[in-house]
Order: structure tokens, then C-alpha cells, then sequence
């Protein structure tokens, strides 16, 4: 019986590791508000509305945020406003899979990339802070990387 109950512990927290990441896909930045992605803070609101492709990961323990959407080239502008360029981003820690191996510590990401740093008030139980991520801009292909 002993046994039994500690391979179901063991079991039960392996699962529960593998639970507080969670990934969602959004064809358009309309699904991900109505998915409650925006208000919940893993999509930012600065994201234009007009963006689509999103594919969005969260750690539900580290609250860490990794972001790639597609954005209509006339909002590059808008974002690099919003993410002023920063020479030293943090990188991510633990990047997914799909995240491109060039936007980390490893690795100097491709000219064609503008680096910025996201930085705007929150105001939680009522202390207000500051959030910060950063964003990898490709305007040669219209998308773009965010991570906090």
C-alpha cells in the first residue's frame, strides 16, 4: 500500500510540473481578448488589435510570458514606440521550443531584429508596479517576440 501511495504522490507531482506551463494559440488578437489572454496579462495590451498568429506561453509558477504574433507592417512604428531600444535585453530563461535559438543568451540575434524594452504601470491588490518585458521586432517578417 506504501508503495502504491508514493508512485501516485510521485506521479501526481510530475503531472503537476508539467501543468504550470500552458501554451494557447489565437488566429487573431480578437480571440485572445475574448479568451481573457489580454485581461489576465499574458497577452499585453499594447499588442495591436490588428495582430493575428499569436501563440502565447505562461508559467502559471513564474509568471515568465513568451509571445510571437504577426503584425501588419504600418504598426512597426507603433511598437517600437511603445518598446524603445534597449542594448541590453534580459534574455529569456527556458524558451519553448518554437522560440527562434537566435533570441537568447547563446546566441547575438540577426541584424534584422530591433530589440526594445516594454515597460508600463500595473496596479495590483492596490500597490502599483511596474512590468517590464522585452520585444524582438522582424519587420522583415512582420512579427514579433515578446518575453517577461
Amino acid at each position: 500500500m506504501r508503495s502504491y501511495l508514493a508512485g501516485s504522490l510521485l506521479a501526481g507531482g510530475v503531472l503537476a510540473c508539467s501543468l504550470e506551463d500552458v501554451e494557447s494559440r489565437y488566429e487573431t488578437f480578437a480571440q485572445a481578448e475574448a479568451d481573457g489572454a489580454v485581461q489576465r496579462g499574458w497577452v499585453p495590451d499594447f499588442v495591436p488589435e490588428s495582430s493575428f498568429q499569436l501563440r502565447e506561453r505562461h508559467n502559471l509558477d513564474t509568471n515568465e510570458i513568451w509571445l510571437s504574433f504577426k503584425f501588419v507592417s504600418s504598426e512597426l512604428g507603433f511598437l517600437r514606440s511603445v518598446c524603445p531600444a534597449t542594448p541590453e535585453p534580459q534574455w529569456p530563461r527556458r524558451p519553448p521550443g518554437w522560440w527562434p535559438a537566435s533570441l537568447s543568451e547563446k546566441q547575438s540575434p540577426p541584424n534584422r531584429f530591433f530589440i526594445g524594452r516594454c515597460e508600463f504601470p500595473i496596479t495590483a491588490g492596490g500597490s502599483v508596479g511596474r512590468r517590464v518585458g522585452f520585444i524582438a521586432l522582424d519587420s522583415e517578417h512582420s512579427r514579433a517576440w515578446y518575453w517577461e
